[in-house]
């Protein structure tokens, strides 16, 4: 290709070649319009000539426009002009990271770097973005060691779906399949093999989709296993990259030994046989360990990868904050020498006596003034609500109570606590939130006190699924309760079982299961195996159970639940009314569909009497209760409960939260038994972009409303539009769930019936070998042999071996 240096291309002037990559040219420019300089990558038609590599180009550029972030590199425009492709990029200086890593970095720039590349890979994963060549290569370092993730190339979006015929009307296609590219050498003169890009496919002379199976792309040193294998790269791919990456910029050495040829290190790739990680710092290297585990479930997640360096990030702080804390007591032990430990401790307690009582004092003089309103003198025959004494107490507070901060934080916090039992989450929030900025200007950052209420705000998080907000208070809860209670207490029993109430709502059961058994393991010991605690403790362990679909396991945990609570609380609470409902749920799971609804109904009953008919639990009794006499086949009944629970939800919740989601999905489904397929399609869709939005798009339960809109389309006969559905559902599903979950084996058989009827044998066969392994037969499918969309399949060895197997 001739040098375009000198040239003009729209209005940028073109100075010099930067250098030359596998797709394009690129070069230095100047944007005459707004006088900065930018980068100009420009498509190589002399390599790559043709339409598939313009829209590989358009790709990347569609792909930088989606996310902005400041590690990534900026994409200002895209032109195309004179038979020219031209990406106009954000100009970096800068050096990459391999040469960097060769110059010598210290502890804390590598610990920046890592960081940096990290919160890039969360910004382009919570876009739907995966890189797919995450290398030192692909990293700039500018001298202010600000990183700068570059190439995505190759990247794709979680949406993006291989050789895809075009959906049906109403239904948004996805961005256009990418093909593979050149293919390169095994070996090229001067290279070594784990430099080397693969991008190579079983029919080099066939058209095949970036995505599709059986090709392999990235670049062998830093690809995950799964890459390898050939087989669809998701986030958790890109997570055993950046693993890769990490052992090299920490240890100084290759994750793989010099001097492989590409079959000897594809092969180590596919087996992830690295070198061992040693010799550097401990929690670096278990967090590589982690990224780098064969089966991508066990990774851990972009967001929870920069919560750990931070958190590495800050140790030698929080060293120096514990040593200054030492010398701090050892300087007041000299001053306090003259004093007797006796004096000490008797005027400790004396100034805590007179506080605790001032308290009480005016606590108890504010309550009395606040129920004189329930006189009959006061009142003057008007009735007093509960919730009227609350209303007019929180607006007291906001004007009393001023010269006694401490008292009147506790009655935040108290009467924010009562609001959020009530289901008043806005009427929480304030008072709540004010609690804790008065304790923390008055107490300072470490107390028990600021532990109580971050504890209690984010418990209000956890219910208005602010689930990142919820985490982090519940994460600085711990670490305070900690630190001031030790870690048998009862205390950290119950905020460590909070915290994995929110890994367990982001559908990160990996890390809610520790968390739940040491919350349940430390109220045992404590409290005895009866205590309403323990119930609590157990109702969490056996939810999680469910969720990962092992029944069995589930159902005697949450029936001891439940005893516990009707035992110690009486059989009209809350609590026990959740018991009771995820006793439904676990029942409906199982087709036991009328001792399902015999627990939501006593579920219900409770709730409208104890909480009222308003209460956002009741909502979700009812949409559970409506779920099971669809499945039951009473859908007359269910559609008036989900419409309510819907009504109760949207007004409680607000409009954009994950309960809403749910909630209309299972309405999707209603319809689509109903026959009203139109009124379907639209509940689903909701479902998904309100999940998307509060849940981000990887998230698991979103599976559910995108495989019932595929078999929606299944059952109208339209395979094409079905698969990127079935497809994704899968992808959110089997990275969390592990491939041998219940609900991954019905989405695998899904897809096996779309693949038979797209005339995909190979395909289909597989999927359904996985299913059965698995799960056997669903029911919704009827026999494998008398299931009309695998009737192509009939006869073939292979099918015949899977039925066999699968029927037995």
């Amino acid at each position: 290709m001739t040098s375009l240096s000198g040239e003009k291309i729209g209005a940028f002037r073109v100075l010099e070649l930067l250098g030359q990559g596998g797709m394009g040219d690129v070069y230095v420019g100047v944007d005459e319009r707004l006088d900065r300089r930018v980068a100009l990558k420009v498509l190589r038609s002399d390599l790559h000539p043709g339409h598939e590599t313009q829209q590989r180009f358009l790709r990347e550029a569609r792909v930088l426009s989606q996310v902005a972030h400041p590690n990534i590199c900026q994409i200002f425009d895209y032109l195309s002009s004179g038979g020219l492709e031209v990406l106009v990029l954000e100009f970096i200086e800068g050096q990459s990271l391999g040469r960097a890593m060769k110059q010598g970095l210290t502890r804390r720039q590598r610990l920046s770097i890592a960081l940096q590349v990290a919160e890039a890979l969360l910004a382009a994963h919570e876009k739907g973005i995966i890189h797919r060549d995450l290398k030192p290569d692909n990293i700039l370092i500018t001298p202010g060691d600000q990183v700068k993730v570059l190439d995505f190339g190759i990247s794709r979006l979680r949406s993006d779906e291989p050789d895809l015929p075009r959906p049906a009307a109403g239904v948004q296609p996805p961005l256009p399949g990418l093909e593979d590219g050149v293919t390169r050498p095994a070996s090229e003169p001067g290279q070594d093999a784990d430099e080397i890009t693969a991008a190579t496919g079983s029919h080099p002379s066939r058209s095949t989709s970036l995505t599709s199976q059986g090709s392999i792309i990235g670049t062998l040193a830093y690809m995950s296993p799964e890459q390898a294998r050939g087989e669809q790269a998701q986030a958790a791919s890109d997570l055993y990259s950046l693993g890769l990456l990490l052992q090299e910029l920490f240890t100084g050495r290759r994750p793989y030994p010099k001097g492989l040829d590409s079959a000897e290190l594809l092969e180590l790739a596919r087996q992830g046989k690295t070198r061992p990680v040693e010799g550097i710092d401990a929690d670096v290297a278990a967090l590589i360990r982690r990224l780098t585990a064969l089966a991508p479930a066990a990774r851990p997640s972009s967001a929870d990868t920069v919560e750990r360096l931070l958190w590495i990030l800050a140790k030698p702080r929080r060293r120096r904050q514990k040593a200054f804390l030492a010398a701090s007591l050892a300087v007041m032990a000299l001053f306090s020498a003259g004093m007797t430990v006796q004096t000490v401790r008797a005027r400790r307690a004396e100034r805590s006596t007179r506080e605790e009582a001032e308290a009480a004092r005016r606590v108890s003089a504010f309550l009395t003034g606040l129920f004189k309103v329930s006189d009959p003198g006061e009142a003057r025959g008007n009735s007093v609500t509960a919730r009227e004494l609350l209303d007019k107490g929180a607006q007291t507070i906001g004007r009393e109570l001023r010269d006694q901060p401490q008292v009147r934080a506790q009655l935040m916090d108290t009467m924010g606590m009562v609001y959020y039992e009530m289901g008043l989450y806005p009427q929480a929030r304030p008072l709540l939130q004010e609690a804790l900025a008065i304790r923390e200007g008055t107490l300072g950052p470490v107390h028990l006190k600021v532990a109580e209420s971050l504890n209690d705000l984010a418990m209000l998080d956890l219910k208005e699924g602010r689930y990142d907000e919820g985490g982090a208070r519940f994460q600085r809860s711990l670490d305070l309760r900690i630190r001031l209670h030790g870690e048998g207490s009862a205390e950290v029993a119950a905020t460590r079982g909070n915290l994995g109430g929110i890994y367990y709502n982001q559908g990160k059961y990996a890390l809610a299961e520790p968390l739940f058994r040491q919350s349940l393991q430390t109220r045992e010991r404590l409290l005895g195996p009866d205590h309403e605690d323990v119930a609590v403790s157990l109702n969490n362990l056996a939810s999680l159970y469910w969720q990962q679909g092992k029944y069995a396991e589930a159902e005697p945990v949450f029936r001891r639940s439940l005893a516990i609570k009707e035992a110690k609380l009486g059989p009209d609470h809350p609590d026990v009314a959740l018991a009771l409902t995820n006793l439904g749920i676990l029942c409906r799971k199982q087709r036991k569909y009328q001792e399902a609804e015999t627990y939501f109904r006593r579920s219900l009953a409770v709730g409208e009497k104890v909480q009222g008919p308003g209460h956002p639990s009741v909502a979700a009794t009812l949409s559970n209760l409506g779920t099971t006499l669809l499945e039951a086949g009473r859908n007359a009944e269910a559609e008036p409960l989900m419409l309510r629970a819907l009504a109760i939800e949207e007004k409680s919740l607000g409009p954009a939260h994950p309960e809403v989601a749910r909630t209309l999905s299972g309405l999707g489904t209603l319809y689509h038994a109903m026959g009203r397929d139109s009124e379907a399609i639209a509940r689903y869709r909701s479902s998904i972009a309100l999940g998307e939005k509060t849940l981000g798009p990887a998230h698991p339960s979103i599976a559910g409303p995108l495989t019932h809109l595929g078999e929606l389309y299944m059952d109208r006969g339209d395979f094409a539009a079905a698969e990127p559905l079935f497809l994704r559902g899968l992808g959110n599903t089997e990275p969390v769930l592990g491939g041998r979950h219940p609900g991954v084996a019905g989405i695998l058989y899904g897809l096996a019936c779309i693949e038979a009827e797209l005339g995909k044998p190979r395909e289909a066969l597989g999927y359904l070998a996985r299913a059965v392994q698995v799960d056997g037969k669903p029911s919704w499918l009827g026999t494998l042999r008398q299931e009309k969309q695998l009737r192509s399949l009939r006869g073939n060895a292979d099918f015949e071996r899977i039925a066999t197997a699968g029927e037995r």
